[in-house]
């Protein structure tokens, strides 16, 4: 009975990790979330697209947000360890704050495949696809310290209760992890 529960907690603790921001979330049943997909894309198509933010100009009645492109989790965190796919450009109604979305945040976006537009990266020609942006996540990159116990050394003196053998080392590894801004 104690691991039914044990494993219940776990379900509904991983079950809410893995959930899509608000934002970002889509009943569209051809919704793009590869960068790849955008050549094939059609006119105002949605898609969900994500990664790191290369820069951000604020035009008169609107904000232009050039990414560089990320893939995403199924809850629509940008994959860190992963390489880049190429960049896009996503443009917000309104003004943006350039502190929030700054250069080398984390973003992800949902909203209208729109075309194509023309520029330049450094002096580079590039084709950028254009997104009509509807929702947006910032996420922040935290890290937490995994500490791997070795659990053959452990004295039990009942079924319940164990007392490991503490020689003062312990082994383990700092991992990097994207949140959403609000957590």
């Amino acid at each position: 009975m104690k691991q039914f529960y044990l494993a219940a907690l776990l379900t509904l603790t991983l079950s809410a990790c893995s959930t899509t921001p608000q934002s970002l979330q889509s009943s569209a049943e051809n919704l793009i979330t590869q960068y790849a997909e955008l050549n094939q894309a059609q006119i105002k198509q949605p898609v969900r697209l994500g990664g790191v933010i290369a820069k951000v100009d604020n035009l008169a009645e609107r904000t232009r947000v050039e990414i560089v492109s990320l893939p995403l989790s199924s809850s629509g965190r940008p994959d860190i360890n992963a390489n880049t796919q190429g960049r896009f450009v996503a443009y917000i109604d309104g003004f943006v704050e350039p502190v929030a979305f700054h250069p080398g945040r984390l973003i992800s976006v949902l909203g209208q495949y729109s075309g194509q537009e023309q520029g330049k990266i450094g002096e580079y020609n590039y084709t950028f696809p254009v997104l009509m942006v509807s929702g947006t996540q910032l996420w922040n990159v935290s890290q937490e310290v995994i500490i791997y116990d070795d659990f053959g050394r452990f004295d039990c003196f009942d079924p319940f209760y164990c007392d490991p053998f503490d020689n003062g080392i312990r082994r383990g590894k700092v991992q990097d992890r994207v949140v959403p801004q609000s957590e």
